[in-house]
């Protein structure tokens, strides 16, 4: 196959499971229970099924329609519906690049814990090991431990990169859509069996009767609503590219369009609300033995998976010396098909405007992600995920969102999107989706966004406001020199 040729997946099972691969990942197993833990858990739940089902399903649906269309990387999308939009294409891939950067971090902790598992490292106090042993930190929400490397998180880095490397500079179906459907199927099947045995434990229940305990005051927060989308967003691929550039790996001899976004949709929210009934359980036995109320019982969140399934270990005696490691290679396997998939739209993307190999590209994108990712093994860099992990998700996503929605419901047009969809597809969409797409998911989006940067500036500490400052520098910064370089690809801005 030359360079410049599209590959495509070689059959409908492979597509699903890359992209079940790319969604159910991180964003069900570290994400999904650590955004339940801190925002209300029942009403958290309620808000994301009537936000998932009215907004983001039909989002989905459009970039799928997007992505089958153009049969391109996501910043050729954006040039060829308009040359003068190539910027705000090289702004959404690149968004989730920065994702990538601070995801692979949590991969790395997670390969140390897969070594820690046989022989409970951790030992007896799992908060205390996470916070002060492992991120060598225990100086709070600050900077200063920047200066205090963790030597194996880096190491463990280098490992996650080169296999990022080694799967994305391979061909499609003997990389991603390989690697994806073996480790897939070998996590569902350890999950399962892991989050059983959770649910068994003493004191389960203080921690999954929480998932249905709603406090409906929260609903009326606006700040709960854009948690909400983000982690939607953030667990569906919505705007992160993963969707556009999947789907345009798929053959035109494809009709099963919406039909595979609702099976892969599905096969999401089924595994998160599982996953977090079973880490809710793990809370509930860790609230009873400590003899501390649910909300007390992890100090940080972005480490709750961390904190949480190492406590379970400690008391399954020698059976965790199986369970153990088999939980942390599973969640590594999930959240591996992740990372590959995070990875892909951004450089495909540079593959494809400046005509390079799928190994040179690959190779760029992950010397300079290795170096970024840098900061987070510091002993500030937990801090500094956390900020990042909001910011990125919360407020730069949303306007990924809103671009998508503005620039291919109306500049591009959703009746084009629709009549495509239609034909690839076993049900059909109208009117609804259409208004949905082109109105109500930008006023919405629109709304959310102006209250999260509100409560940037009178809720975030100063030091969380300079990080996002460097983060909106930086993302404003590339995306126009990426814009101003030539491109090689004389096909590039031609649909």
């Amino acid at each position: 196959m030359e360079d410049n040729e599209r590959p495509l997946f070689n059959t409908r099972m492979a597509f699903i499971f890359a992209m079940m691969g790319s969604v159910i990942g991180l964003g069900n197993i570290w994400r999904f229970p650590y955004v339940l833990y801190t925002n209300g858990g029942a009403s958290f739940i309620l808000a994301y099924l009537i936000v998932l089902f009215v907004l983001g399903i039909n989002h989905l649906f459009l970039e799928y329609g997007v992505g089958f269309n153009f049969k391109s990387a996501v910043v050729g999308v954006f040039s060829k519906i308009n040359k003068k939009f190539e910027v705000i294409g090289w702004f959404v891939p690149f968004n989730i690049f920065l994702v990538l950067v601070y995801y692979v971090v949590i991969l790395a902790w997670a390969l140390l814990y897969f070594g820690f598992s046989f022989t409970k490292m951790w030992g007896t106090n799992t908060n205390a090991f996470f916070d002060n042993i492992l991120l060598t930190n225990g100086v709070g929400n600050s900077l200063i431990g920047v200066t205090k490397i963790s030597i194996p998180v880096i190491i463990a880095l280098l490992i996650i990169w080169f296999c990022v490397w080694f799967v994305s500079s391979r061909d499609l179906n003997k990389g991603i859509a390989r690697v994806t459907t073996i480790l897939m199927t070998l996590m569902f099947i350890m999950m399962f069996c892991i989050i059983v045995f959770a649910i068994t434990l003493p004191g389960s229940s203080i921690g999954y009767t929480q998932l249905f305990k709603p406090d409906w005051g929260t609903l009326f927060n606006p700040a709960l609503w854009l948690v909400v989308l983000a982690q939607i967003a953030f667990s569906m691929g919505l705007g992160d590219s993963t969707v556009i550039t999947y789907t345009s790996y798929i053959g035109n001899e494809e009709h099963h369009l919406m039909d595979n976004a609702i099976i892969v949709t599905l096969a999401n929210l089924i595994f998160g609300l599982f996953t977090a009934f079973g880490i809710f359980s793990i809370l509930g036995f860790m609230s009873q033995t400590q003899g501390l109320p649910l909300s007390k019982v992890v100090n940080d969140g972005t480490g709750l998976v961390f904190v949480a399934f190492p406590a379970i270990f400690n008391v399954m005696g020698d059976l965790a010396y199986i369970i153990g490691p088999l939980f942390f290679l599973c969640f590594l396997f999930a959240g591996f098909t992740s990372a590959i998939a995070l990875f892909e739209p951004m450089a495909s993307s540079i593959n494809e405007k400046f005509n390079l190999s799928r190994k040179k590209s690959a190779t760029i994108m992950v010397i300079v992600g290795c170096l970024l990712s840098l900061i987070y093994a510091t002993g500030s860099g937990s801090y500094i995920l956390s900020i990042a992990d909001s910011f990125l998700n919360e407020i730069t996503l949303s306007l990924v969102i809103l671009s998508e929605a503005i620039i291919f419901a109306w500049f591009y047009g959703a009746d084009k999107i629709a009549d495509k969809l239609n034909k690839y597809s076993t049900f059909n969409v109208g009117k609804k989706w259409k208004l949905i797409v082109k109105l109500i998911m930008p006023i919405v989006i629109i709304y959310l966004w102006i209250n999260g940067v509100i409560s940037i500036f009178t809720r975030g500490s100063p030091t969380e406001i300079f990080i996002d400052g460097i983060f909106v520098v930086i993302l404003f910064v590339v995306p126009i020199i990426l814009t101003k370089l030539s491109s090689r690809n004389k096909n590039f801005y031609e649909i």
